[in-house]
Formats: C-alpha cells, sequence, structure tokens
C-alpha cells in the first residue's frame, strides 16, 4: 500500500482486488477518484470552459490508470482471482462494489430518522446535490470517498450503495452487530 501513490484506502482497494477478481475496475475507479469533474452536465457559456476542463480530467484519469497498472499487474504481480461460472452480472457487480469497500470501509454511513446519514463516529453527513443517488429512494447505508463542506452541511461525495452484511464480513474488526 505504501508503495502506490494514493490515499490509503484507496491503495487498499487496489491491494484487495485481485482478491475479488476485478483489478482491472479497480484501476478505473481509483484512476477516476484522482481527479475532479469527471462528469459534467450540459454546459453553456461560462460553464462550457468548466465542461472543457473536465474533459481534459478525463485524459489525466487515463493516464493514471495507466500508471497505476504498471505498478499493480507488472511491479507487484496482482492478478484476477478466477470464479466458477460466468464472471460478469450481479455477482460480478457485488464483488467490485465488495472490493471498493475493502478499501473504504471507515467511511461507510447509515441513514438516520431525521433523514440524515450518520458516520461511524457519528458525523452527520448529507448526499450530494450532484450524486446520482441525491434524487432517488435514500438508501440505507452508502460508503462514500470523499466528503465536501458547504457552509452548515458535510456532503458525502463518490459514493455508493452497500449492504450492511458486507461490513460485517469485510470488516468484522471495525464493525460488530448491533
Amino acid at each position: 500500500m505504501a508503495e502506490l501513490p494514493l490515499r490509503p484506502m484507496c491503495a487498499k482497494m487496489l491491494c484487495n482486488s485481485g482478491e475479488y477478481g476485478c483489478v482491472d475496475e479497480a484501476l478505473a475507479i481509483a484512476s477516476m477518484l484522482q481527479v475532479d469533474g469527471i462528469f459534467t452536465k450540459n454546459a453553456t457559456g461560462k460553464d462550457n470552459i468548466a465542461a472543457r476542463v473536465s474533459r481534459r480530467n478525463n485524459f489525466e484519469a487515463c493516464d493514471i490508470r495507466e500508471s497505476l497498472e504498471k505498478l499493480v499487474k507488472r511491479k507487484f504481480g496482482i492478478e484476477n482471482k478466477t470464479f466458477e461460472g460466468f464472471d460478469l452480472g450481479t455477482e460480478k457487480c457485488k464483488r467490485v462494489m465488495k472490493c471498493v469497500l475493502s478499501g473504504f470501509f471507515p467511511q461507510a454511513a447509515h441513514l438516520s430518522t431525521d433523514s440524515t446519514y450518520r458516520g461511524i463516529r457519528g458525523a452527520v453527513l448529507h448526499i450530494s446535490p450532484d450524486s446520482c443517488l441525491y434524487r432517488v429512494q435514500q438508501p440505507k447505508w452508502v460508503v462514500f470517498a470523499s466528503v465536501q463542506s458547504t457552509g452548515d452541511k458535510t456532503y458525502m461525495r463518490d459514493m455508493m450503495t452497500i449492504d450492511k452484511e458486507w461490513l460485517l464480513e469485510i470488516a468484522p474488526h471495525y464493525y460488530k452487530q448491533s
């Protein structure tokens, strides 16, 4: 982990990716987490400049992925574990999500009764309005890669939904059933 030029949680995810059979997917996720503004909305005027910068970030993410792939596959020899049956669909998706969670498990949050999220240490968190999860039924459990504070709220960014049971499976040393 120390030899990867990434934040520890992202490096942990990449180091675990072979066990989940998703090295390529983890490389893509890790590289996209290194740049801001990968996804953009249709833009005009001033926002058009920001959209162009965002497109340039996509090329930086590709360069980052290539560099990480050289380290992960060639230097460290991390390879995909093989799984029985077809290696696609729901089962593959679950493995990719569990791989992400294996690195980011300390940044899980659950939906509380007041419709906010609570981090493991009690922080009050909100889904970012830029997230695709903002306009859907609020999931009970999420994991996030970063936060953004704006005045009175702290927003979770780069997030995905998870099953509570995955936390107990992946990080039993960190989470206990309650």
